[in-house]
């Protein structure tokens, strides 16, 4: 049906024109119009739009009173990384169509997965669940180009190895950037320069003095080296452990009175301190003798004896012997010399006759086997 330019149509003719062009099918009560209740789906279909209900799935959205779509069918704007997703394995185990709207992963292994018909994955895609249904958005990781030269997934080994790969190498923060020092040699130290300046290599001393170790211990203790006790000390038996000054009196004090005592009880000995045997007669000479020195002739049975070292004083007991000479009939004795005091380094004896012939005591003379024992 075709209608002249100016042409006044009746609303018959109109609805009759509608319904050839629209073909609407049945009437309603309503009268024709655009779209009817009854038969509008399809009016649509004909226009080759949804046919689904007015804010339904698959179908028209209508506006609110503002002119906007609501909120409640735009697709959620908050989402969540949940992590690495293998497209090869498909692990964390995905299914098409189900999952929480927001959440994403990054695929990490490419692979062929089948999620809501997607099957080709390249690592860097991101995997989200939108609208109901898994989504694609092709290489997101590798939107860089180029890391350090790496391209793609790109580890902290690559840009580190980019920097520096030698072994033994040490990475630090230099003035302008990040740097490395290059491996020292077998033995050296790392040495801080502190935060403003770089780290070197420092070849160590063969040895040190202690005058350049500040904190040097006072005590054997101090170095970890364990002392002698006590009972280590006088028994004698380690050959390992030091011994202190201490340690060193208590064992003599312990070890010598027994062993020089010859008598039983508690009462201490005394060690004698010099003795000299020594031919009185012609030429003076020690025929045997400890801390004595030499021998000083005075005259007739009249001698010093001069000791090699010191006494500590000179209250010390002088005891004495001769040996008879042949044909003699009179005792002697030796002594202190009568008028004479002992010094610390030297005392005089004289050999007196004592019994025997009248003439002959009390006089002095010359025996040819002296002994003398001086004891402190």
């Amino acid at each position: 049906m075709s209608f002249l330019p100016g042409q006044k149509l009746l609303a018959d003719q109109l609805n009759t024109a509608v319904d050839a062009k629209l073909d609407y099918g049945a009437t309603t009560a309503y009268g024709r119009a655009w779209v009817l209740l009854a038969d509008g789906a399809a009016a649509l279909s004909r226009l080759g739009l949804p046919t689904a209900g007015i804010n339904t799935a698959s179908g028209l959205l209508q506006l609110g009173s503002d002119g906007k779509i609501a909120s409640t069918y735009l697709p959620t704007t908050s989402e969540s990384y949940l992590g690495p997703w293998n497209a090869s394995t498909n692990s964390p185990t995905l299914s098409s169509s189900t999952g929480t709207a927001g959440n994403y992963y990054l695929v990490s292994v490419a692979g062929t997965t089948t999620l809501n018909g997607i099957s080709s994955w390249a690592v860097g895609d991101k995997v989200s669940f939108v609208g109901g249904v898994w989504t694609k958005i092709p290489n997101v990781a590798g939107s860089v180009s180029s890391v350090a030269g790496n391209t793609g997934a790109v580890t902290a080994t690559q840009i580190l190895d980019s920097i520096v790969s030698t072994r033994g190498s040490i990475l630090y923060r230099g003035a302008s950037g990040w740097s490395y020092l290059a491996p020292g040699t077998n033995g050296q130290a790392l040495i801080s320069g502190g935060s403003g300046a770089n780290p070197l290599w420092y070849t160590l001393p063969t040895s040190y003095a202690w005058g350049t170790i500040t904190g040097t211990p006072t005590t054997l203790a101090g170095y970890g080296i364990s002392v002698a006790s006590t009972s280590q000390a006088t028994t004698g038996t380690d050959d390992a452990a030091p011994m202190t000054a201490a340690k060193v009196a208590a064992a003599i004090g312990a070890i010598f009175p027994p062993r020089l005592s010859t008598a039983s009880g508690t009462a201490p000995s005394y060690s004698v301190r010099a003795w000299v045997v020594f031919n009185g007669t012609g030429t003076v000479s020690i025929l045997a003798s400890a801390n004595v020195s030499s021998i000083t002739d005075n005259g007739t049975g009249n001698y010093t004896v001069n000791f090699t070292t010191a006494f500590p004083d000179a209250n010390y007991a002088v005891l004495g012997s001769v040996r008879f000479n042949t044909g003699n009939s009179y005792l002697s004795s030796v002594g202190i010399n009568n008028g004479t005091t002992p010094t610390t380094s030297a005392v005089n004896i004289a050999v007196v006759t004592v019994a025997g012939g009248s003439t002959n005591v009390g006089t002095n003379y010359d025996s040819s086997i002296i002994s003398a024992v001086f004891v402190r």
